[in-house]
């Protein structure tokens, strides 16, 4: 067993398109803000806190997100099949549930495909 001070507490990462960067507007701004903090009088601790946050407000401003995850067959239907889920008791119903949940994107997927199928036949003609 480990010690509650052993342990790392992990920390969600953005995930950013690095290569998409505006690198100019990423170094105005922490400039500008660096500018005020020296001007400051100001205690260390408070000056690094200061620059991390220029950081990451720069970064959130010139760096667009990159890949989300997010699924790509997702309905208001399964919207409603969740909630029902998360309200449910442990129980056969809720494992009908889950089960159905599951199968309603490959549904999705699968009719998406047979559409996609047709119109290339069509188009092929």
């Amino acid at each position: 067993m480990m010690n509650h001070c052993c342990s790392l507490a992990l920390v969600p990462r953005s995930i950013y398109a690095w290569k998409k960067a505006k690198w100019s507007r990423f170094r105005e701004m922490p400039n500008a803000q660096c500018n005020k903090l020296l001007k400051e009088k100001t205690g260390v601790h408070k000056r690094e806190r200061l620059l991390t946050s220029a950081i990451r407000i720069a970064t959130a401003a010139a760096v667009p997100r990159g890949g989300r995850d997010t699924t790509p067959y997702w309905t208001p239907e399964l919207d409603k099949i969740e909630k029902k889920i998360h309200s449910c008791k442990p129980s056969v119903s809720r494992d009908r549930l889950v089960a159905h949940r599951r199968e309603m994107p490959r549904q999705a997927s699968h009719k998406r495909w047979e559409t996609l199928c047709k119109n290339i036949a069509v188009a092929g003609c």
